[in-house]
């Protein structure tokens, strides 16, 4: 806990308990008899109910730091009596319901949580007669640990954004090619589509298409053109490629520019799959699926050889 934080709290513990109106039953009931504290604080300090003239003991599975216990409003209390792993607290006869306190309890190990912090709620009836708290700590040897786990996750994690950096520098160059092994002495094929409609009336229209085949790498590709003719622009959800024996193949890249916008202007799109010498043989036809639940296929795609 921060000086910034403690010194809150000392002030809290120290100003008039609060004044509020009778908690409602609900709020008592539901109020439990067990509270297990994590290492890392909730938003809201847990909960409990106390009743004048009735005695409320709060029971810990870790020593107490017995000297800096401290609850807001000592005085509206009979007694208060803390032990290494228990405090009870006995409210006086003249507890008005409604009233709150803070009852913070710091730990003696160490290990987190250091502290925890109670809201005591005064009500007519529902006072709590035994809290077991049950405090999952966790060691400094822990944190250290995972402090050290995430200084090398980062290390890796920086190694791999200079991999990428370096990469960028080439993408979409012949050194790119090269490095990925996409070209070799059997060459980069490419070929020019033309005439590829969408069966779907005036969904999209392909305007141009070029098809490339890299043997080496194995890697089919398309750069097309495409327009739709519509008033409100069209999103794509879906884009693959499917053949006549009822194979879907995904592209590995999809590269657009957000939705196809209105009234036949042009849109880029540039995809790319993993395909082998056998599979390129095949028509494929490209399946283009809208947001709107609209399908456009689009047939006659070949590739190459």
């Amino acid at each position: 806990m921060s000086l910034l934080s403690s010194a809150r709290l000392i002030l809290a513990l120290h100003a008039s308990p609060a004044q509020a109106d009778t908690p409602s039953y609900v709020e008592c009931e539901s109020a439990s008899s067990r509270i297990d504290l994590l290492p890392k604080a909730t938003a809201a300090p847990p909960k409990a109910c106390i009743s004048a003239d009735i005695a409320t003991a709060f029971t810990f599975n870790a020593d107490v730091n017995r000297g800096l216990v401290a609850i807001q409003g000592r005085e509206r209390f009979e007694s208060f009596v803390v032990a290494d792993r228990m405090i009870v607290l006995r409210p006086k006869s003249d507890l008005t319901p409604g009233e709150r306190f803070l009852l913070s309890v710091p730990f003696l190990d160490g290990a987190a949580p250091g502290s925890a912090t109670f809201l005591l709620i005064a009500h007519p009836a529902l006072a709590t007669r035994q809290i077991d708290v049950f405090r999952h700590a966790r060691t400094v040897k822990a944190y250290q640990q995972e402090v050290q786990e995430v200084r090398a996750e980062n290390a890796q994690l920086r190694n791999r954004v200079e991999q990428l950096e370096s990469q960028v520098l080439t993408r979409g160059g012949l050194a790119d090619l090269l490095a990925n092994n996409f070209i070799d002495p059997e060459g980069l094929k490419t070929a020019l589509l033309n005439n590829l409609t969408g069966i779907r009336g005036d969904a999209l229209y392909v305007r141009n298409c070029l098809s490339l085949y890299a043997i080496a790498g194995a890697r089919a590709a398309l750069k097309l053109t495409v327009a739709q003719s519509g008033a409100q622009e069209w999103s794509i959800k879906e884009i693959f490629l499917a053949d006549e024996h009822g194979g879907v193949f995904k592209p590995i890249t999809w590269l657009g520019t957000g939705p196809i916008p209105p009234g036949n202007a042009p849109y880029p799109v540039i995809l790319e799959w993993q395909l082998d010498r056998s599979e390129i043989k095949r028509p494929f036809a490209l399946i283009v699926v809208g947001n709107d639940g609209r399908t456009v296929r689009v047939s006659k795609v070949l590739f190459p050889q």
